[in-house]
């Protein structure tokens, strides 16, 4: 469905005189291919570059090389974002507080996109359709974003993505500001609305212990490059890339008896391999391996 093809994505900085003083990697040279119906999920740790690849897919952001493929057509460019686009793609923003309009309301927030292809009464019908499935009803609606919980919020969020019915959404952490009681009832609303709707995911997250159970398939993002793919099971069972490895051994650990024969280890980030050779180590399974 999505094809992402050798994208790379330079932040500059400049000082007052507008001379560029230093540059940021923030993609480099990413190749992804997403299938319809199913989840990618895109995992690293915070300023790796995964919030920076959804906001290109999506036309938020400019990419400064590559090329973005949805059903075999380009989208990197500025004729995307017209109306058309938002009938195809949608995001689900981490923060569910700082994304919603603090003067109005559940209602409004969910009609707003729907009202660009439809009539305002259509589509304040469809919202409210929309807020029940996603477990808002009655004069919840009509309430302000301040008035709801977290979880609240983000149903909210979600209520609005799936709005003018998209195939493919970018999930941006959208658990990340919850609490753990509440993330479970997300995912799962999540993995519903995906199986009633035929969406697609990319699943962005730090958190693995929350990506093992909604993901088919594994990104692990490193300093902007992708340095492992593979199905859910492979990624967890073998990790082959050292930064992998590190992450899986960060997941925390509920047991206390177990977190203490667990020994503590210290990584040097620049250590990491991002220059070897992209090898297939399994079925479908591939990695950054030195030559």
């Amino acid at each position: 469905m999505l094809e992402i093809r050798n994208l790379t994505k330079i932040f500059e900085k400049k000082d007052a005189l507008g001379r560029v003083v230093n540059t940021i990697n923030a993609c480099r040279n990413v190749n992804l291919t997403i299938h319809r119906g199913e989840t990618l999920g895109l995992v690293g740790e915070s300023g790796s570059g995964k919030s920076t690849l959804g906001k290109i897919i999506l036309g938020l952001d400019d990419a400064t090389e590559g090329e973005i493929l949805l059903n075999g057509e380009r989208i990197d460019s500025s004729r995307h974002k017209n109306r058309t686009f938002i009938n195809t793609m949608q995001i689900i923003f981490q923060d569910p507080y700082s994304s919603t309009n603090p003067r109005r309301s559940a209602l409004s927030i969910v009609a707003e996109p729907l009202e660009m292809l439809m009539s305002k009464k259509e589509a304040y019908d469809k919202a409210e359709m929309i807020l029940n499935k996603v477990g808002i009803n009655g004069e919840d609606i009509y309430k302000l974003p301040r008035e709801y919980s977290g979880g609240q919020r983000q149903r909210i969020g979600i209520a609005r993505a799936v709005a003018t019915q998209p195939d493919f959404i970018v999930c941006d952490e959208p658990v990340s500001a919850l609490d753990v009681s509440i993330q479970a009832n997300i995912i799962n609303l999540l993995m519903d609305l995906q199986e009633e709707e035929e969406l697609t995911y990319l699943f962005i997250t730090h958190d693995l212990s929350v990506v093992k159970y909604i993901a088919d398939r594994i990104a692990v993002m490193c300093k902007g490059k992708i340095v492992e793919l593979g199905c859910t099971k492979d990624i967890f069972e073998r990790p082959v890339h050292a930064y992998t490895q590190t992450l899986l051994k960060a997941i925390p650990i509920p047991d206390p008896r177990m977190k203490k024969k667990q020994p503590f280890e210290v990584v040097n980030n620049s250590s990491y391999l991002l220059d070897g050779t992209w090898t297939e180590v399994h079925e479908g399974h591939f990695a950054l391996m030195e030559d």
